[in-house]
């Protein structure tokens, strides 16, 4: 479950690189997992123990472990319950002593570094029976599942169905040609129905295409899927809203963008 070394974190230079560079939170932690993936990997023992619909997992970090978690499907409560730890977040580094508690969100990804000795204990909500039952209910696998698995969480927090999405990416009624000139267009999509794909390279900062101009949607904007990891977002432009890369782009790339960040620039032009 948890892919690490054993190394003295203040020699891995790319920790800092990996963790705290401009690149959005989950690219980093991904990032970090496949640095961490070229060294001997450290075989951990994860003990669970299941009681009237709950699960407790524990695992015990050594000191100067580096460390990267699964993505979870569901929240749920975390206990550091002895040791010291650096954990990664959207703000840096958090500093954690033992004994504490977190709620760790759907979706999120966690990465982080064992300053000593730590024993971490997760309660998970479930019928399993085993610990493999558990992985299997519990944990995402990263990738495209990852995706769809992500927008559901967000229609259910929004109280919305894929119906009522549904009618409004079918409206036309606010439906404009996008202006000639810009490099991507409509394909089949491995995430949702059909998506929006590059047609040429983008390096990070481009400018894409417009997807909202004043009031009407473009291809941009009613096409581009959601991803957990998204490589382009929408962006406010006066009454616009266009598409940026936030990171390189290749040809031939389908084009997504995180849509609960969408919404809080589409309520700002309301």
């Amino acid at each position: 479950m948890y892919p690490q070394i054993k190394e003295d974190f203040t020699n891995v230079i790319a920790v800092d690189h990996l963790l705290f560079s401009g690149a959005p939170y989950s690219k980093r932690v991904f990032a970090f997992e496949k640095y961490l993936s070229k060294f001997p990997q450290v075989s951990l023992e994860t003990k669970h123990e299941f009681i009237d619909g709950m699960c407790k997992r524990e695992v015990i970090f050594e000191a100067n472990m580096l460390a990267t978690g699964e993505v979870h499907i569901k929240d749920h409560m975390d206990v550091m319950l002895e040791g010291e730890m650096l954990v990664a977040t959207e703000d840096g580094f958090k500093h954690l002593v033992a004994p504490c508690t977190m709620t760790t969100k759907a979706g999120t990804k966690k990465a982080g570094i064992a300053l000593k000795r730590t024993k971490w204990i997760s309660y998970h909500p479930t019928n399993a029976k085993s610990g493999e039952e558990l992985e299997e209910e519990i944990i995402l696998k990263v990738g495209v599942k990852h995706d769809i698995a992500s927008y559901n969480k967000l229609l259910e927090d929004l109280g919305m169905s894929q119906e009522e999405v549904d009618l409004q990416v079918h409206n036309t009624e606010d439906f404009i040609s996008m202006p000639v000139g810009y490099n991507v267009s409509v394909k089949e999509s491995r995430i949702h129905n059909l998506g929006l794909f590059s047609t040429s390279s983008f390096n990070k900062g481009d400018y894409i295409c417009p997807a909202k101009v004043a009031n009407n949607r473009t291809l941009a904007g009613r096409y581009t899927n959601h991803s957990a990891t998204p490589n382009s977002e929408m962006v406010q432009d006066g009454i616009n809203v266009v598409l940026v890369a936030i990171e390189d782009i290749k040809d031939g790339v389908e084009l997504t963008t995180c849509y609960r960040k969408t919404l809080g620039v589409l309520s700002c032009q309301q």
